[in-house]
């Protein structure tokens, strides 16, 4: 029963890590051209030499896919290793 979890779990986390790096391939572009017009300029500016809102959210976004990859080489070493 578990190696069916861990096998979807790893399925699940396979195609979602798929789907995200074809839109970032397909969004990447338009997001570097009109980015900058689409966030407003209270989050770009930092306060009193703290980082901005906009630093807060790339290092929010940043850790998720790093945990997302963790995550995933957790769940191939374990089914590897059959030490469930």
């Amino acid at each position: 029963m578990y190696a069916f979890i861990v096998k979807l779990c790893i399925f699940t986390v396979d195609g979602v890590s798929t789907v995200a790096g074809h839109v970032a391939e397909k969004v990447a572009p338009h997001v570097k051209k009109h980015g900058a017009k689409l966030v407003p300029e209270s989050m770009k500016k930092s306060k009193e030499g703290r980082a901005s809102n906009f630093d807060g959210a790339k290092f929010v976004a940043a850790s998720s896919v790093q945990g997302m990859n963790q995550f995933n080489g957790n769940f191939r070493g374990r089914s590897r290793n059959k030490k469930f």
